[in-house]
């Protein structure tokens, strides 16, 4: 009895310049990253390989919206929306990272419900996230709780 047998391998190279895929780059400038995709199928003993190479650009990083520095917990000043992604930057320094905690939250003025958030816990360094869905126009403002740790955070549109 003959089989068909069906292997499909997918790799996938990225080749970076500047910053990476999702994370913007530095101020004003972009990033870049090289795709290929190669599919072999192998049916009984015909094989066909197809490979496809594209460029994908990402987002880039505009001006600070806003930063906000402090420890322990607080709200930042309002900023707004120049776009409807943003890149938050979070520098955290502690003495002790296993009992450090900063939470952050980008809220819609007059609001309780958060548009985007993000934590860092039991870490000391820096970390990039990424917002999505604020809406272009609104102001909104960042709040912190944190524990045992200093903290900055920087707000910056992403288009």
């Amino acid at each position: 009895m003959n089989k068909n047998i069906i292997t499909i391998a997918i790799a996938l190279v990225a080749l970076v310049v500047g910053a990476g895929i999702g994370y913007g780059a530095s101020n004003g400038g972009s990033s870049a990253a090289q795709q290929t995709v190669t599919k072999t199928t192998t049916l009984g003993a015909s094989v066909s390989t197809t490979t496809v190479i594209s460029t994908v650009t990402s987002l880039r990083e505009g001006a600070a919206l806003v930063t906000y520095s402090g420890s322990g917990d607080g709200s930042s000043s309002a900023f707004t929306a120049t776009t409807s992604s943003v890149y938050i930057k979070t520098q955290v320094t502690t003495s002790d990272p296993s009992l450090s905690l900063v939470s952050w939250y980008i809220y819609p003025v007059g609001s309780a419900v958060y548009a985007a958030n993000g934590d860092v816990n039991g870490q000391s360094g820096s970390f990039n996230f990424t917002g999505y869905g604020l809406t272009v126009g609104s102001d909104y403002y960042v709040m912190v709780i944190s524990a045992n740790a200093n903290w900055q955070i920087t707000v910056t549109g992403l288009s």
